[in-house]
């Protein structure tokens, strides 16, 4: 049964296109676009929605895994809308717009609830690039639907913008955070100069000993050859003597 549809859904569009060959070859006054007439589309239109809104929904999921990405996408938007336009009533108005060789068929099918819009698009070739069907929204509904994306529309900028100003306002920290770590490494070094001064000041005083001793012992050994005490010395200054090597 489902191959069957298929082949009468194909036939269909066939016929469609030999009648309007048929037709554009009759009556040259009434050729429009690209040699065929509004009413040759508008037929096209209405065979593919009889056969697509024939199809049960064993179908229509099997029509939705197809090779044929045109068809799918057709069938896909059809089983999405369909529960929600109610019984069907008639045919309803059908335009037609050609842009650069691109022509575009909107066709309206009146229902209970809500009507359908059946656009189909063709090349310059007139094959089929792609079959849409959407429900019919009315104005309250599509403004609400705006609304409600302006809205998101706005929120994502302030979101964006909160986060912008909360980075802007850390720069604050990271700053006071640099300052920090600047100073602790100034205090570092200043440790580490008076550690590496420490042992200068050290080797100085053990000089400054050693001296002492020297003189101690220069004045012992005078006050010894002279029989005399070494109150009296007094040491006005010490000059090392270097010994030359010959």
């Amino acid at each position: 049964m489902l191959n069957m549809k298929k082949l009468l859904m194909i036939l269909c569009m066939i016929t469609s296109i030999l009648s309007m060959t048929a037709v554009a070859n009759a009556s040259s006054e009434t050729q429009s676009y690209n040699g065929y007439t509004e009413d040759d589309f508008k037929s096209n239109s209405e065979s593919l929605y009889t056969s697509i809104s024939g199809f049960t929904d064993d179908e229509l999921k099997q029509y939705m895994e197809s090779d044929d990405a045109i068809i799918s996408e057709a069938v896909k938007s059809w089983s999405e809308i369909k529960d929600d336009l109610g019984d069907y009533v008639e045919i309803g108005d059908f335009s037609i717009n050609e842009n650069k060789g691109t022509i575009t068929t909107v066709l309206k099918v009146n229902y209970s609830k809500r009507d359908l819009i059946l656009t189909v698009v063709y090349d310059e070739n007139l094959s089929v690039t792609s079959i849409t069907t959407d429900k019919e929204y009315t104005i309250g509904e599509t403004m609400k639907k705006a609304g409600l994306n302006t809205i998101m529309g706005m929120g994502t900028v302030f979101v964006i913008l909160i986060l912008i100003s909360t980075l802007i306002s850390l720069f604050s920290y990271i700053n006071k955070w640099e300052e920090k770590m600047k100073n602790k490494k100034k205090v570092n070094q200043l440790e580490t100069t008076t550690v590496s001064r420490n042992p200068v000041i050290e080797e100085k005083v053990e000089e400054l000993v050693d001296d002492l001793e020297v003189v101690a012992a220069i004045s012992a050994a005078l006050a010894a050859s002279m029989n005399t005490s070494i109150d009296g010395f007094v040491v006005r200054s010490i000059k090392r003597r270097t010994t030359k090597t010959r």
